[in-house]
């Protein structure tokens, strides 16, 4: 396996964990990003960056519609490529909507 290769691995792991805490991290995105070789799209890292260490379900509904577009610009890797696994119910029920279905390829 290469670096490349390694690298999307890396990603994978670190995005799926950030999900099933149910916090979203700034830096998670960040290292991610740099660890893919991307350069982050500096506006989506502005509206980001506050979120640091927020409760995803606390946020207004458009705006977890709009994280995995977010966290896409920052990465430049579509978000669906990046999956969600063994979600308790609890957690299917705080992050209902979009940023599931956007996050998770179910076919």
């Amino acid at each position: 396996m290469n670096d490349a290769q390694l690298a999307q691995l890396s990603a994978l792991a670190a995005l799926n964990e950030m999900m099933r805490s149910g916090k979203f991290y700034i830096s998670t995105v960040t290292e991610v990003a740099k660890a893919l070789g991307s350069v982050p799209d500096a506006r989506a890292m502005d509206i980001l960056r506050p979120l640091h260490c927020m409760d995803i379900s606390r946020m207004p509904p458009e705006l977890q519609r709009a994280l995995p577009q977010l966290i896409e610009r920052c990465i430049n890797v579509p978000a669906y490529q990046f999956q969600l696994t063994q979600l308790t119910p609890e957690q299917q029920q705080r992050l209902q909507g979009n940023t599931i279905r956007l996050l998770t390829r179910d076919s």
